[in-house]
């Protein structure tokens, strides 16, 4: 049991999310998200929200630290406009089937 999950209170729930990002306003927005679900009535989380940028997990160092880091967590969040970035006919248009290889 991680020292974080010590924390919480008998009624609340330990729950690790890793945010990637390639946009910061996005991963605000993300961390926002998830702090304002785990505040319902209904719901009794606490979350340890890890935030990594994109190309910050390009370098070896930094990947590594990222990819322990990653290792427990129960929630990854992709915050970015990845899908807009992929060409056509590679899942992001349903009109469009993907290539047959």
């Amino acid at each position: 049991m991680s020292h974080y999950e010590n924390d919480c209170t008998p009624h609340e729930f330990a729950m690790k999310a890793f945010i990637i990002y390639d946009d910061s306003s996005l991963a605000v927005k993300a961390s926002f998200t998830l702090q304002r679900v785990a505040h319902h009535r209904d719901v009794k989380v606490r979350w340890d929200i890890r935030p990594w940028r994109v190309d910050m997990l390009q370098l070896p160092p930094l990947s590594d630290e990222a990819l322990v880091d990653a290792s427990d967590v129960h929630l990854i969040v992709f915050a970015g406009r990845y899908a807009l970035s992929l060409p056509p006919g590679h899942g992001t248009d349903p009109a469009t089937p993907p290539d047959s290889a």
